[in-house]
C-alpha cells in the first residue's frame, strides 16, 4: 500500500492535481484583474469621500502586488520550461556563453 501511494502521486492523478491549481491560479488572476478594474472605476467616479477612497485605493494596491506575484510566477514557470531546467552564463554583452544541467 505504501508503494501504491508513491506511485500516486507521479501518477496522471497527480498531474490533474496539478492542472487544476493551475486552473486555480488563472482563475485567481481573472478575479484580482476584474476587482482591480472595479477598484478604478470607482476611484474615477468621484463619488467617494477621503476615507473611503483610501480604503479602495489601498485595497486595489493589495489587488495590484497580487497580480503582480500571478505574473511572476507564471514567467518563472516559462522561463524554466524555455531552459529545459538548464541554467546559462551570460557574458556582459548579454549572448549566452554555456547551458548547464542543474
Amino acid at each position: 500500500m505504501v508503494g501504491d501511494e508513491d506511485t500516486e502521486g507521479v501518477s496522471a492523478g497527480g498531474r490533474t492535481t496539478s492542472c487544476e491549481e493551475r486552473l486555480d491560479r488563472t482563475q485567481d488572476f481573472d478575479a484580482v484583474l476584474r476587482e482591480l478594474q472595479q477598484v478604478v472605476q470607482q476611484l474615477e467616479s468621484g463619488n467617494l469621500d477621503l476615507e473611503q477612497s483610501l480604503e479602495i485605493f489601498e485595497r486595489g494596491i493589495g489587488l495590484s502586488r497580487r497580480g503582480q506575484e500571478i505574473l511572476d510566477s507564471a514567467e518563472h514557470k516559462v522561463e524554466m520550461l524555455l531552459n529545459d531546467g538548464r541554467t546559462k552564463e551570460i557574458d556582459p554583452n548579454g549572448s549566452s556563453l554555456t547551458g548547464r544541467g542543474r
